[in-house]
């Protein structure tokens, strides 16, 4: 009877040591699929992001080559609107009207001659009419005939020949050279001519006011009856 009860002890060991034996193995069996799945989950979410990522490369690419190819269409066009624009150019160079070097000009009955470089030199009206890309027909003499008071027009072209406004004192004067700079679409000259007149007193300092006054003083003395300056008056015998 000790015997049985001693075996009987043994196999309930035994038994309870498979038991816990079985649940560790169950718990730990477990835990391996709840590791695999979220491993498995772990791969599936980077594998979106992997294919989030090549298909937003992708459309980055085909934006970037939409974008590459748009550029080139744009500048095959624009190359070609110059060709276009070249082409019509010289196709329009073949009827330009060729000037002499030096051209004489009839302004409302007074004669002033210059030469083609200076009529061309600062834009405007002038540098249009002897372009050469406007037929303009000139007189039996050569000359060619522009509808306006001549009054003014030496300070024109003086400006020019030089790019200084020399501007006239008296203020009727200044606005009728005005009038003619704006005719003739020389828009610095219309502003030097419009442009309020400076006060040098103002301006100089006395010291400066003085040296001015001087000046003036000795170069009216040198000036003989006949406006033209003289070498002798002022000075004296030794």
């Amino acid at each position: 009877m000790e015997q049985t009860g001693t075996t009987d002890a043994a196999a309930e060991r035994g038994s309870l040591e498979m038991q816990s034996r079985l649940e560790h193995i169950e718990s730990t069996a477990k835990r391996l699929c709840t590791a695999v799945r979220e491993e498995v989950t772990t791969l599936a979410t980077m594998q979106s992001k992997a294919a989030a990522a090549s298909k937003a490369a992708d459309d980055k690419t085909a934006a970037a080559d939409a974008n590459a190819k748009a550029a080139h269409e744009a500048a095959a066009a624009e190359v070609q609107a110059e060709k276009t624009a070249l082409q019509a150019e010289r196709d329009a160079m073949k009827d330009v009207q060729s000037f002499p070097t030096v051209i004489e000009l009839d302004v409302g009955g007074t004669r002033f001659k210059t030469s083609r470089s200076t009529l061309c030199r600062c834009g405007g009206f002038l540098e249009a009419m002897f372009s050469g890309r406007h037929r303009v027909e000139a007189a039996a003499d050569g000359s060619y005939f522009i509808d306006r008071d001549p009054t003014h027009f030496r300070l024109i072209l003086n400006f020019l020949r030089t790019g200084a406004a020399i501007t006239p004192e008296a203020p009727a004067a200044r606005a009728e050279a005005a009038a003619e700079a704006a005719f003739y679409a020389l828009a610095t000259l219309q502003r030097a001519l419009t442009a309020p007149p400076l006060d040098m007193e103002t301006l100089l300092s006395p010291d400066l006011l003085r040296m001015r006054r001087a000046e003036s003083e000795i170069r009216a003395r040198f000036l003989a009856e006949d406006g033209r300056p003289s070498l002798h008056e002022g000075l004296r015998s030794l």
